[in-house]
């Protein structure tokens, strides 16, 4: 067994002048964890087994890096109840007890016999990480003895499992007998120095009512004016949230710096809180010390300044844009000093490639996003468009407009230019945003988050200053978690990253997300293609920007085509520097031609974001089209096709089921600024809402407004009557600017995307 390194001061949080807030759990060193029943036992009484494993591994990845963590657990009368009951039955049947009722069983016995079972469970399972653990059972009057035993414990590696001795405990005797387990953790952190309480239970915190009742909220952090409804307790257990709440304000009371009541069902929920991310309900003695604000709150927050700024004109709306603009040509050159530290931080930190190159920002960089807001400033309103007219009956009209998404969170790795595009676009839709950036350019983020902010403040000085709260910006990574799970409050997230951020966030949230995971784009070379076209189009599509999630991966040629052409199509990629990965039939053409490629190693979805493409052979355009809808991500796909083709070409681009599918043309046209859209905030291959790239219009959703011009008003009753008849007559649109395309911009450069700007500043908008 492995022993526990050596612990650091712990006192540092003990004094009352200091409030423990979430960011600092990091640096606590001693702490409780409450596990309840309904937490240690699954239905039926037995063991939790995954939740338990995954709970015994947080708590032996503190011990072993210096934070010390006394366990208190309930579930041995549970446990024990389950073991009895069965040997009863055993019983009665061996004796052959003729159909009399048993005595019931008592829950002193049940916790006799539930507490080895527990401790045999405990300690294999700690036994697998390389810790010893120790039970500790007491009762009221043995909490004075208790502290030097459990710092023996804990200064060997041991992890003290504590739990009343509910064998000997009885309600005759109340004054020696704690009201639950939540009790006896406080008590046991008052007595033993700790600087936190974990209080694990099967909801999420305190919530302002049953957190499935609709517009109920989680309560981030206690105040003893607090406006919750409490529930009826579990089934299982003596505590329950009133429990839980008593025993938390008793403790913080009592000097214990921090309590937390979260939910033992969220995975990694341990790990979470001690890196300070917000989880569950914080109870500290000061809590207005604290001047923390809730995911909940700031949610609540932009939003309501979203729906200040649809009251707005467009006028107001374009104002901001064209002073954020100017703005940010004013101070370039601070701008561009916050960068410099933030590459040079990156570069301290060992961060290379693509992350490195997408982070730096150059005068091109800013002039293009300045040159974007002015036109999107210009841009037709997209508010309130018109899309279509109905006369549903004499005097009765139906009218479908666009309007507002609401509160949108983007997330971005790198690329702090993204900030005032995405922060103008929202400004620009009347959208509330929620920004977070990658840590790397914390420090340019902040700059231009600011500049944002002075834009929104000076900009609606005629509508009685706007709450700059519109666009927020949020800046410890911890926290992105907890507004993943907002979804009573922000309505879209957009994810701009790696695969595996895009990946993690689909998988964190019930928001709906908008946007790609990969980029695995196909290009099919048909029989009679041109060879000229064909190298062209590849090359520009491989090597225009390699890493882009437009750029091609997967290239399908025509057996015929290779006949006729392989030798010199493959010579040109080869040419190229880029690597082949010949699939089976690929590799034998190729090996006849006796060029160089490498076997694919690799499935056919595979993004190599480098100069390296997967070649394969196919003999029709069926099996091309099969292939990319087996192995696409649904992205970009292009045939070329010979001038005469059109029909091969339209048959591929309507069974192709992609975002974009081209013909005769590079997969990297697949963007917003190459499409007309000005900007966009991202490519999107979901099915519903927003598909390809997303510009304003990807940010605008449609209301209906039916307005009656009777006298007395429309009822449906007139209609099954036969006092009225429906109509459904289309109407011409009610205004001409309202009928512009919503990105109907002109065509002078915005946003410059990578092929726009400089070779060194290719990674404008990826």
């Amino acid at each position: 067994m492995t022993q526990a390194s050596t612990p650091k001061t712990r006192s540092m949080f003990l004094s009352h002048d200091i409030t423990l807030s979430r960011k600092l759990f990091p640096q606590v060193r001693r702490v409780v964890i409450k596990i309840g029943t309904s937490i240690v036992t699954a239905e039926g009484g037995t063991f939790a087994l995954s939740r338990l494993g995954s709970i015994a591994e947080q708590i032996s990845a503190l011990m072993k890096v210096g934070v010390e963590v006394i366990l208190v657990s309930s579930g041995s009368v549970v446990k024990g109840t389950q073991v009895l009951s069965e040997q009863q039955t055993l019983s009665k049947t061996m004796r052959n007890v003729h159909h009399r009722d048993m005595p019931p069983l008592q829950a002193r016995a049940c916790a006799a016999a539930g507490q080895s079972g527990m401790m045999a469970f405990y300690d294999a399972l700690f036994g697998q990480k390389g810790l010893y653990v120790s039970q500790v059972l007491i009762s009221r009057n043995d909490l004075k003895r208790l502290r030097h035993t459990i710092d023996t414990l804990l200064s060997v590696g041991v992890i003290p499992i504590v739990n009343e001795n509910d064998a000997l405990s009885t309600r005759l005797e109340p004054t020696n007998m704690f009201k639950c387990n939540d009790e006896l953790a406080g008590l046991i952190a008052t007595e033993t120095s700790a600087e936190l309480v974990i209080l694990l239970t099967d909801v999420g915190g305190v919530y302002t009512k049953h957190p499935d009742e609709h517009g109920s909220e989680l309560v981030s952090v206690w105040h003893p004016n607090a406006n919750v409804m409490i529930g009826a307790k579990s089934d299982v257990g003596r505590g329950g949230m009133q429990s839980k709440i008593d025993a938390a304000v008793k403790a913080v009371n009592a000097g214990v710096p921090a309590v937390v009541i979260a939910s033992g069902y969220k995975p990694k929920i341990i790990n979470a809180i001690m890196k300070g991310s917000i989880e569950g309900t914080l109870f500290v003695k000061n809590p207005d010390e604290l001047h923390e604000v809730s995911p909940s709150h700031v949610a609540k927050e932009v939003r309501s300044a979203s729906l200040s700024l649809r009251k707005s004109s467009p006028e107001t709306r374009s104002n901001i844009l064209r002073i954020l603009a100017q703005k940010l040509e004013d101070q370039q050159t601070e701008i561009m000093a916050m960068n410099a530290e933030d590459l040079s931080a990156a570069e301290m930190e060992g961060l290379t490639g693509s992350l490195f190159n997408r982070l730096k920002l150059t005068e091109n960089k800013l002039e293009s996003v300045v040159a974007g807001i002015r036109h999107l400033a210009d841009a037709p309103d997209p508010l309130g468009a018109v899309l279509s007219r109905k006369e549903i009956s004499a005097d009765l009209e139906l009218v479908k407009e666009t309007c507002p998404l609401g509160v949108l969170l983007i997330i971005f790795e790198s690329r702090p230019d993204v900030l005032p595009q995405i922060a103008s676009l929202a400004i620009k839709s009347g959208n509330g945003v929620i920004l977070k950036g990658g840590k790397e350019a914390l420090r340019s983020n902040v700059l231009l988050h600011s500049i944002v902010k002075e834009a929104i403040e000076e900009g609606s000085r005629a509508d009685d200053h706007m709450s700059s709260s519109l666009v927020t910006l949020i800046k410890d990574r911890a926290d992105v978690h907890a507004y993943l799970q907002l979804n009573h409050a922000i309505d879209l997230v957009i994810p701009r990253g790696s695969y595996k951020m895009v990946r993690t966030i689909q998988n964190s949230t019930r928001i709906p997300v908008l946007g790609h995971a990969e980029g695995v784009c196909h290009i099919y070379v048909h029989a009679d293609a041109s060879l000229e076209r064909a190298i062209s189009i590849v090359l520009d599509s491989k090597l225009d920007y390699p890493s882009a999630c437009n750029a091609v991966e997967t290239v399908l040629v025509h057996s015929a085509f290779l006949e006729a052409h392989g030798a010199v199509f493959v010579d040109a990629l080869l040419a190229a520097n880029i690597t082949i990965h010949a699939e089976e039939v690929a590799a034998i053409r190729l090996k006849g031609l006796g060029k160089t490629y490498t076997p694919l190693c690799n499935d056919f979805h595979h993004e190599y974001s480098d100069i390296e493409l997967t070649l394969c052979e196919v003999d029709s355009i069926d099996a091309a089209v099969a292939h990319i809808n087996t192995h696409g991500s649904g992205h970009t796909d292009c045939i070329i096709t010979g001038d005469a083709d059109s029909s091969i070409a339209t048959s591929f681009q309507d069974q192709v089921d992609s975002a974009c599918v081209f013909h005769n043309a590079s997969t990297r046209f697949a963007d917003g600024y190459r499409f007309g859209l000005g900007a966009e905030v991202g490519i999107s291959t979901n099915r519903i809402h927003a598909r390809g790239p997303v510009g304003v219009d990807g940010l605008m959703t449609t209301k209906w407004r039916l307005t009656s011009n009777a006298k007395v008003g429309h009822t449906v009753g007139q209609f099954t009557s036969g006092a009225s008849s429906y109509t459904h007559v289309d109407l011409p649109l009610n205004s001409l600017s309202k009928e512009q395309p919503l990105n109907s911009l002109s065509k002078e450069p915005v946003f410059a995307c990578e092929s726009e700007v400089s070779s060194s500043d290719t990674e404008a908008l990826y």
